[in-house]
């Protein structure tokens, strides 16, 4: 058996072959996942993927491919209807950052559950975006993302969304800091996302946003959510972690509908010390059966 290097414009792949003979006849092709020709800007496409990540049903089942470019876009390859072939579906672009994706961001996409689609978080450049997947067996797009608005205050940045309540379209944020970059992403249960960035300066920050939207608040006793600051500055060296601790709540009635609360606390360690940073409290619902814990991630619930 050899090993052969297949190329296509953006990607690269490893093809085993083997000797022709009917035991392998057919059965032992791999499939290939060529970029469209055209980008997000209807151009020729000529930008190389970064990072991937796969979206999977409850079966386990691999459904999408999301993958970003060195142009700052995010591209969708359909897998699920995809024909046991060689040649596989056109791929999509979903999204593409307002201004350069220099430098590169080589974090893999965060994949988010939603009532309507999966929500894609991806940084390029100086930008951070969530992008729902709209897309129809055609490739239609997604539309305008929401914006989101950085003002300082209170040792950091007060995330506000432009207006408030982007719920589902999706949201897009420039980072307040010049030169400043995503380096992590990780979803935070439930329903807030946890993103690191860098300065040039070498100067790390910490981001703790509400997933749906993109801004950072925190929820009062009589339901209100008023924005707090975020993006703290982190000692040289630091990492950071999120605990997430239930309220106590009134006990669950047959039939009817619950909402559960949780007190989330940001921390930063920096050698032999820990400090936390901020907390939020956090609130989702569930059904009667409980049924959130098994179709999907969790998310959090506008009021």
């Amino acid at each position: 058996m050899t090993k052969r290097a297949l190329s296509v414009p953006g990607l690269r792949f490893c093809r085993w072959t083997s000797p022709p003979g009917p035991a392998w006849a057919g059965r032992y092709d791999v499939r290939t996942l060529p970029l469209p020709e055209r980008d997000c800007l209807d151009r020729p496409t000529a930008g190389n993927l970064v990072a991937v990540s796969v979206l999977s049903d409850m079966t386990g089942a691999a459904r999408a491919a999301y993958a970003t470019d060195d142009a700052g876009q995010l591209w969708r390859f359909p897998l699920a209807d995809a024909p046991q072939s060689a040649d596989a579906p056109a791929a999509s672009c979903l999204h593409r950052m307002q201004g350069p994706a220099q430098p590169l961001t080589d974090e893999a996409p965060v994949l988010l559950g939603s009532s309507t689609a999966p929500v894609v978080v991806y940084g390029a450049g100086n930008e951070l975006a969530a992008v729902p997947d709209l897309s129809t067996p055609r490739g239609a797009r997604a539309g305008a993302l929401v914006p989101v608005a950085a003002q300082a205050g209170e040792g950091g940045h007060i995330l506000r969304a432009q207006p408030d309540g982007a719920n589902d379209a999706g949201w897009h944020l420039t980072l307040p800091h010049a030169g400043e970059q995503v380096v992590e992403i990780q979803p935070v249960f439930p329903g807030y996302l946890l993103f690191l960035t860098r300065t040039p300066d070498g100067a790390q920050r910490s981001y703790l946003v509400l997933a749906a939207t993109g801004e950072s608040v925190t929820q009062s006793g009589i339901g209100e959510r008023p924005h707090v600051a975020t993006g703290h500055l982190l000692p040289p060296g630091a990492s950071v972690f999120v605990t997430a601790a239930q309220l106590p709540a009134a006990p669950p009635q047959p039939g009817r509908t619950a909402r559960q609360a949780y007190a989330l606390s940001l921390w930063a360690v920096d050698g032999n010390k820990v400090a936390r940073l901020s907390q939020t409290l956090a609130s989702r619902r569930v059904g009667r059966l409980r049924w959130r814990e098994i179709v999907g991630p969790a998310r959090e619930d506008l009021p």
